[in-house]
């Protein structure tokens, strides 16, 4: 308030950005010239030459993402491999018929 900003940041907001315990998200609001106002003020500055009335920043961690990759690609692999051998068997039987 003192800045003249008016911050209204709903639990419902704060929910979705810290939807998962294990996944760091941090934000920060500034008003120019780079005056901290809510958030986490150790988020790095953006890129200079960049002209704003209001900034908001986000930044999450790569480790859900990571860890989700290596989930999707071994869901997919698993059944694939299991697919090639029975596809492998199938055609092994047909010409050994």
């Amino acid at each position: 308030m003192g800045s003249g900003l008016l911050i209204d940041f709903p639990k419902a907001a704060q929910a979705i950005i810290e939807e998962d315990p294990q996944d760091k998200v941090s934000y920060m609001v500034s008003s120019p010239p780079g005056q901290f106002v809510l958030g986490n003020a150790k988020l790095p500055e953006p890129p200079a030459g960049v002209k704003q009335r209001l900034r908001v920043q986000v930044a999450k961690s790569l480790a859900v993402r990571e860890r989700i990759a290596r989930e999707l690609v071994f869901d997919m692999i698993v059944p694939l491999l299991l697919l090639g051998l029975v596809f492998g068997a199938l055609v092994y039987a047909g010409i050994a018929a």
